[in-house]
Parts: structure tokens; sequence; C-alpha cells
């Protein structure tokens, strides 16, 4: 069994829910991080993520060397692509003999739709597709007002939120968890 985790702004081993489940499947794990792009909507609104400026293009440049080197000492190998993530997640899982697809939520809106979009894409062509939190330390829906909406002043939800039990970071895998010979043999044009 394969598990292809799907990587954005999460560029890191520790720390991270989708990665730390990956690992709990049995087989193993190919990582993979999609520059995002996809067409405009016919009705002229932009899909997915923002443009990347210089800084951002550095950061992730950055950030994706040295997370595949530890992702390497993992056994697990980084895959790059660029496009429309509702296409080329679906493909590459059918390609790797995928059976699980999992990543980090994002919570913008346009952000979440096309995750949505990506999910129900994922589970019509039979996948299982699971989003995990990692880039908050609460989810969204687990604080509201008293009246049961959204804060929109910080004092109160902060105190709010300083009530709960966040947990302890997970620390990051410590010995591989792929041996050698059970790692997963890429395609040619893949590898």
């Amino acid at each position: 069994m394969t598990t292809l985790l799907w990587l954005r702004d999460d560029l890191r081993v520790h720390d991270h829910p989708a990665l730390s489940a990956a690992l709990q499947d049995d087989g193993v794990v190919v990582a993979l991080w999609i520059r995002e792009c996809s067409p405009p909507e016919p009705e002229g609104e932009a899909r997915g993520p923002r443009p990347l400026g210089a800084a951002s293009r550095w950061w992730y440049h950055q950030s994706l060397v040295s997370l595949s080197q530890s992702l390497a000492e993992l056994g697990i190998p980084l895959l790059f692509a660029q496009g429309d993530a509702r296409q080329i997640l679906p493909d590459l899982a059918q390609r790797l003999g995928a059976s699980t697809v999992r990543w980090t939520r994002r919570y913008a809106q346009p952000a979440r739709a096309l995750d949505a979009e990506v999910k129900a894409g994922l589970l019509a062509a039979g996948l299982a597709a699971h989003s995990h939190p990692g880039s908050l330390l609460v989810e969204p829906w687990t604080l509201s007002t008293t009246t049961g909406g959204h804060y929109t002043v910080f004092t109160p939800f902060h105190r709010q939120a300083s009530e709960l039990d966040v947990g302890a970071c997970l620390p990051a895998p410590d010995t591989p968890p792929q041996a050698a010979d059970s790692a997963i043999a890429l395609p040619d044009d893949l590898g």
C-alpha cells in the first residue's frame, strides 16, 4: 500500500500530523509538492493559492531543499509537479498505486474550496482522502462566541483559546519507517 502525502506550506517533519498519519498507514509514503496554478475560472475568479513573489519562491526553494534531505533520511521520496492539483493528485495516485492521499488543511476560502474539490475527486476515484490539522493551534470551529458566531475581537478569543489544551508538538520521526527494500519503485518519468 502506498500513501501520497500532499505538501503545501507545511514543509517540515516536526509537528506534522499528516506526515505522522501517513507513516502509520501500512506501506510506503511518497511526498508531493505541487506548484499550484490553474486557469482562471470562467467568471474571472482565480482559484487556488496566492501567486508566488520573489521572496516566496526563495523561501519555497530553500525549504524544499531542506525538507527533501529530511524526508530522504526517512526513506520518503519527494516529488515535484506544477499545475492543477485537482488533476495531478488523482493521476499521480493512480500511477503510484496509492490508496490514500493525506494533507494539511488550509483555511482561506479559495483554498478550502479547492481542497474540497480535490477531496471529492479523490473519493470519486476510489481513493481515501484525509485532511489533517497542522497550521493553527486550534481548529476554527472549536471556538465560538456565546451566541455561536465567530470572534471578531481578539481579547475574548484569546481568553477562550488560552483555556484549551492544544497538546504537545509531534516529534519528527526518529527512525526510517520505510526500509530500503520496501521503498517504492517510482515510474521512470517520476524518479
